[in-house]
């Protein structure tokens, strides 16, 4: 997104071999003593917000997921940034896009 956020340079990046002779080019960007996030990117996807994050507004996710429309949206009620009920939704969909590899 040009213009809204400053570029990023990796800390940290490389090539993960994921077997048959594919790889995945991985990077770590963002302060390196900070919380850690992952990322996966390259299709459809979940973005998961609590209805309550300050850090990262409600707003925010709605104005993301109409520039990513494949993307489905959970907003977890009664959330804030991080907790339990967050982390139990990057979870399940971890697992529900495991289970949909061929």
């Amino acid at each position: 997104m040009t213009g809204i956020f400053p570029a990023i340079e990796p800390y940290e990046h490389g090539m993960l071999a994921v077997g048959d002779g594919n790889l995945v080019y991985w990077e770590a960007c963002g302060n390196p003593h900070g919380k850690p996030a992952v990322v996966v990117h390259g299709g459809p996807g979940t973005l998961v917000n609590g209805r309550f994050d300050f850090q990262a507004p409600i707003a925010n996710a709605w104005t993301l997921h109409r520039a990513w429309p494949r993307a489905e949206l959970v907003v977890v009620d009664d959330s804030g940034h991080v907790d339990d009920a967050i982390t139990g939704q990057l979870i399940a969909a971890t697992n529900r896009y495991a289970a949909s590899r061929p």
